[in-house]
């Protein structure tokens, strides 16, 4: 189902874009905080009560962190692949979300990836929840639509 085609049909749930940063915290906890809050995320998405969408990036991202911080065991890779494509939408990346992330890469100076993620906020005109606090600061500082995990109970 296309993108637009899709939150047509549910026009009247509440999206939000999520970057990795907060999905990573549904599979690991250890030395991590504000794990109520993506669990909170978790929780209402699994209930159906949200629409969560992100980049396709985030697989790059979750197996990256899997391997090199987490060592999650091979069979459990494709569980966890297939429970966050089903219930996040995941939007493969283009040209438009691309062109919008370098400007805003330059401006904030921050990496592609993380403004691949503001540039998606930014396009569809849903709120981005991060885990990034550089990622908050520098994207709210400059007026964008990018909240810290924590600011996420005062949208209900």
């Amino acid at each position: 189902m296309e993108l637009n085609e899709f939150l047509a049909k549910e026009e009247f749930k509440k999206k939000y874009i999520l970057d990795t940063s907060v999905i990573i915290k549904w599979y690991y906890s250890d030395n991590e905080d504000n794990l109520d809050y993506a669990r909170l995320f978790y929780n209402q998405v699994r209930k159906n009560q949200v629409i969560l969408i992100s980049l396709d990036i985030i697989a790059y991202e979750l197996l990256n962190f899997f391997i090199y911080k987490f060592n999650l065991p091979e069979d459990k890779i494709s569980t966890v692949l297939t429970e966050v494509y089903s219930i996040v939408f995941v939007i493969s990346i283009n040209k438009y979300i691309l062109e919008e992330a370098y400007k805003i890469a330059k401006i904030l100076k921050n990496s592609i990836y993380d403004s691949s993620f503001v540039s998606l906020s930014f396009k569809l005109n849903y709120p981005l929840f991060t885990a990034d606090k550089k990622l908050y600061s520098s994207a709210k500082s400059c007026g964008y639509n990018v909240f810290y995990i924590t600011e996420y109970k005062e949208f209900f």
